[in-house]
């Protein structure tokens, strides 16, 4: 678990800090989000297969399908979120 999403431009500030040049940033959302478009369904399907065997989930796995319901719908604040692909050279 992470106790708080990355910020880009304290990212590149730190990469430029330890030496690396010619860093890019790329916003990848898009190319990422038939895979979070698909969280409720898994979340779904597993809790289903989960409560047909009469398996309890342990704490980790709750959170676990949490957090992938929460990051569909953080996907959805594109000012605020997003995926990022970032290259540079040292």
């Amino acid at each position: 678990m992470l106790p708080e999403l990355g910020q880009i431009p304290r990212f590149t500030d730190t990469l430029r800090r330890h030496g690396f040049q010619d860093i890019t940033v790329d916003e990848i959302s898009w190319r990422v989000a038939p895979s979070a478009l698909h969280a409720p369904l898994a979340v779904l399907w597993f809790s289903l297969k989960k409560a047909l065997r009469r398996e309890r989930l342990s704490q980790q796995s709750v959170n676990n399908l949490r957090v992938s319901l929460l990051s569909a719908a953080l996907g959805v604040n594109r000012r605020k979120v997003g995926y990022f692909l970032v290259t540079a050279r040292r």
